[in-house]
């Protein structure tokens, strides 16, 4: 009874554990999955846009504002660059490499100059970038008339903004969490010593996920380069629908020996159990009772773990500086929001959770709305969307709205609005930024 009492125990520990790692894996894709969407949302755009540009003489000063505002809107993002034909930097979100002629030199450049394949969206593997850090960025080319290539756009992703994702995940001591290319290359974990490192080696975890042909999957074995036992939950990021070359893979990962410990000591403890009850089975039973008991109260420990985890993901978005929120697209009601609505449009959160943006004016009336949430039916996300939005003073406020469906709830998670005015004294139209949304 005890071997298979424990046996027991052992196996729903595995379980547990492996359906934790993975739910945090799928955390992390349910963030990046939107970032990478709107990245490449961002160079299309920039594509259809540029040959207009170059006909403004101020043209240079217009694209460096638009790539500042798209990593503004994009904080995946780390630099935008659109290159010409030759290698040289004709725009970029950090003006400093303007003109600079590094990209003719990346593997990224002539990649895109070799294959001139406008409908792929290139994922590069990590490599050492401008700014001396390791990336990895989407790439798209462009062609001119004669459908001869023309130069390329980039968007690097920001590693920094990788490992406070995949921090955020982290719920014990000994969890690692790392994002890795399909080469095998780390691109960005919670320990730094792994950025850089190859753990596409044959037999490695990474490797028998790879080539098991899954999306997800869950293993133990030994990790190559920590040389520790570990018990890992992978899922890969494969965006077909834009053409993606390549793909990334979040792993989540525990050293075996922490979660197996209370299971050790149980059953150390139910073995030396057995012999005491040969003397005292009454005895010997409540001990064995006790132990199972600290081991529930172990797991509820790791419980509580995971659970504050989530409550810094929470955190993070009710702090952030932005106006930020989520809403049902099939009638506008608000899932969630933070503060900031109150600073940018009047309206507290509590007025605002459980109500429909029409019901409470945000939208000017249901006709104005329904175009968009056509749209986002169709499409899935939209970038920039210029419409009008209503201050709760009953000031109309000209907007530009970025959002994305999720699969809570049926819900759209809105990702940036901007508030667009004239100046009274010129004239011109300027844009203030309102944040993500």
């Amino acid at each position: 009874y005890l071997s298979y009492s424990a046996y027991g125990d052992y196996q729903r520990t595995k379980r547990e554990e492996l359906a934790r790692l993975a739910q945090q894996a799928a955390v992390v894709e349910s963030t990046l999955v939107p970032q990478l969407k709107a990245a490449n949302l961002s160079l299309l755009s920039l594509i259809e846009d540029l040959p207009r540009w170059q006909q403004e003489s101020d043209f240079r000063l217009r694209i460096n504002r638009r790539l500042q505002v798209l990593n503004d809107l994009v904080p995946g993002v780390r630099t935008v660059l659109v290159v010409d034909a030759q290698g040289e930097i004709l725009a970029a979100s950090n003006p400093s490499v303007v003109g600079s002629r590094a990209p003719a030199q990346q593997q990224w450049f002539r990649r895109a100059q070799e294959n001139n394949a406008p409908q792929t969206l290139y994922l590069t593997p990590p490599y050492q970038s401008l700014v001396s850090a390791t990336s990895v960025a989407l790439v798209r080319s462009m062609v001119n008339s004669k459908g001869e290539f023309d130069g390329a756009v980039y968007a690097a992703l920001h590693p920094e903004f990788a490992k406070i994702l995949l921090s955020s995940v982290v719920y014990t001591p000994d969890t690692l969490s790392s994002l890795v290319h399909a080469n095998g290359t780390v691109f960005a974990s919670t320990d730094d010593s792994l950025v850089g490192k190859d753990v596409g080696i044959p037999g490695s975890l990474f490797s028998r996920h790879r080539d098991s042909g899954q999306t997800t999957s869950t293993h133990i074995g030994m990790a190559t380069l920590a040389g520790l036992d570990r018990i890992i939950a992978q899922r890969t990021i494969a965006l077909s629908d834009l053409g993606m070359s390549s793909y990334l893979v979040v792993a989540v990962a525990r050293n075996f020996e922490a979660v197996f410990a209370p299971w050790r000591r149980g059953a150390a403890l139910a073995a030396g159990m057995f012999a005491a009850l040969v003397l005292a089975a009454i005895g010997g039973l409540a001990l064995y009772q006790y132990v199972r008991m600290r081991n529930a109260a172990e797991k509820l420990l790791a419980d509580s773990a995971l659970a504050q985890s989530q409550r810094r993901f929470t955190a993070a978005f009710a702090a952030a500086p932005i106006a930020a929120s989520i809403a049902r697209l099939k009638d506008g009601c608000f899932i969630e929001a933070n503060r900031n609505y109150e600073r940018l449009f009047g309206w507290t959160r509590q007025e605002i959770i459980g109500k429909s943006s029409v019901e409470l004016g945000v939208w000017p009336d249901a006709a104005t709305r329904a175009p968009w949430a056509k749209a986002m039916q169709q499409h899935g996300e939209l970038v920039d969307y210029e419409t009008v939005w209503m201050h709760k003073n009953g000031q109309r406020r000209h907007v530009s709205i970025s959002a994305a469906l999720t699969d809570v709830d049926g819900g759209v998670s809105h990702l940036g609005v901007r508030h667009r005015h004239q100046c009274p004294q010129t004239g011109r139209r300027n844009h203030q930024h309102l944040g993500l949304l």
